[in-house]
């Protein structure tokens, strides 16, 4: 391989393997595994990048890629994954939202990073890819391989399990910072 091709792979690679990794491992829910499907992911989009049709993004179609070999390896694997129990969701107070507004950057991110931690697979991708990745829910759709429609109501629910996702000892520490 010359060297501006290795360049060019590496610079894919340091672009596009964190946000791989995040989506890998809240799906598979663990680092070696979630690791090596980011690895196999690069792999398949090399090795079928003669099928990229560029009628969306790279990275639309690089995370379709991540998203659907975790999948796969959950589905091999069996493993399952537990849902958050909605009673306890009902049961706490919401967080006002003014009030994070008005939190330093550093605490909004490390409490919005526990709270993300706390969602499920789906819920946890539509939002990152939305809000991180400002990807539409057009382009959303094509990596997970749900209707446009149904990813507002999923990105609607993941927004209120996030807030609700915040354990009452990160509310109390709210508290202490307004």
């Amino acid at each position: 391989m010359n060297p501006d091709k290795r360049e060019h792979y590496a610079s894919i690679i340091d672009q596009y393997k964190d946000l791989a990794y995040s989506i890998a491992f809240k799906i598979i829910k663990n680092e070696q595994d979630a690791e090596e499907i980011v690895q196999d992911s690069f792999i398949k989009a090399f090795q079928n990048f003669h099928k990229f049709r560029n009628d969306s993004k790279f990275s639309t179609w690089f995370y379709r890629i991540v998203f659907n070999t975790a999948i796969s390896t959950t589905r091999k694997n069996r493993i399952q994954t537990t849902g958050i129990n909605e009673e306890l969701i009902d049961s706490r107070e919401s967080v006002d939202t003014n009030a994070i507004q008005n939190l330093n950057q550093l605490d909004r991110k490390r409490i919005i990073k526990k709270g993300m931690e706390k969602l499920d697979a789906l819920d946890f991708t539509v939002i990152t890819l939305f809000y991180y990745e400002s990807k539409s829910l057009k382009e959303i759709g094509v990596i997970t391989g749900n209707d446009r429609n149904y990813l507002k109501v999923i990105l609607q629910r993941a927004r209120r399990k996030l807030l609700n996702a915040l354990n009452d000892s990160d509310k109390l520490e709210l508290k202490k910072l307004l």
